[in-house]
């Protein structure tokens, strides 16, 4: 693995690499069915405008931070530049707010009906969620350092020799 970004690059490897290291709000089953992964709960409007989603409690960074509302902006707005799907969302978006430290909302144009589809696709790049601070890197640059909440944490990397993770 060479770029440890899964917002920058479409690469399998990549891929494959920040979906062990990151989380994602909701992922693809076996069955292509769409599922929370680090939402609790969320709600439509009537008028499918306004989408609310609530973080589950407990989530943590592999440094010790909680995962909040805010990195999840944060990171949906990073993703969003260089996802084709994603920035289709936010052209239909006309705000993407944490409301508070696990709530957070998207207050759509017009109704988009694949919201959760998008959110949870399996495909490249990936709308993984990071701390707030690493998605502030600008999406034409790899992030510093891939702290994510997933089931392994990222250790190092030796060019030419290996990487490794717990």
């Amino acid at each position: 693995v060479t770029i440890l970004d899964p917002h920058i690059t479409t690469a399998t490897i990549s891929r494959t690499f920040g979906l062990h290291v990151f989380d994602m709000l909701f992922a693809m089953s076996e069955k292509g069915e769409i599922k929370p992964q680090m939402v609790d709960s969320w709600q439509a409007s009537a008028d499918k405008l306004t989408w609310s989603f609530t973080l589950r409690d407990g989530l943590k960074f592999h440094d010790g931070a909680p995962v909040t509302a805010a990195d999840v902006v944060a990171s949906l707005k990073r993703w969003a530049m260089r996802d084709p799907l994603g920035k289709m969302l936010m052209a239909d978006t006309a705000m993407l707010e944490a409301r508070d430290a696990r709530t957070f909302a998207f207050v759509l144009k017009q109704p988009f009906p694949m919201i959760l589809d998008v959110l949870g696709k399996p495909n490249a790049p990936l709308p993984v969620i990071m701390p707030a601070r690493i998605a502030a890197t600008p999406a034409d640059q790899r992030i510093p350092e891939p702290i994510g909440s997933g089931p392994f944490r990222f250790v190092e990397n030796v060019r030419g020799s290996h990487w490794s993770g717990k």
